[in-house]
């Protein structure tokens, strides 16, 4: 069990994680897969662009998008997205799941 002063600043961390600018509100659940275009959608989102926002490091957010995210292990990076919206259905927070893959190639370049 966690202490008073442990879950406070674990509730802390949780909220600056979710109240970062831009954050997507994706929880990992993964229900968004299978994609068709084999798109790693919640680890793109749940890891790499959330954390990005977080801690403002484009060069490890890169090497988690480029070289940790590989078609093998995780899929393929939001460029894929062909804009099905098969994934949107199946969301339970009801993200705009394309929308958001396009904001994440905006600012990743891939």
């Amino acid at each position: 069990m966690l202490s008073p002063a442990e879950r406070e600043a674990l509730g802390a961390a949780v909220y600056a994680y979710r109240h970062a600018p831009g954050h997507i509100d994706c929880t990992g659940c993964y229900q968004c897969i299978p994609c068709p275009a084999n798109v790693a959608i919640g680890y793109i989102f749940a890891y790499v662009y959330n954390n990005y926002l977080l801690h403002g490091n484009m060069e490890r957010a890169m090497a988690d998008y480029t070289v940790s995210m590989s078609p093998v292990q995780r899929g393929d990076p939001a460029s894929s997205c062909t804009g099905c919206g098969v994934c949107m259905a199946k969301c339970p927070q009801h993200l705009d799941i394309p929308g958001l893959l396009a904001k994440v190639k905006q600012t990743m370049g891939k």
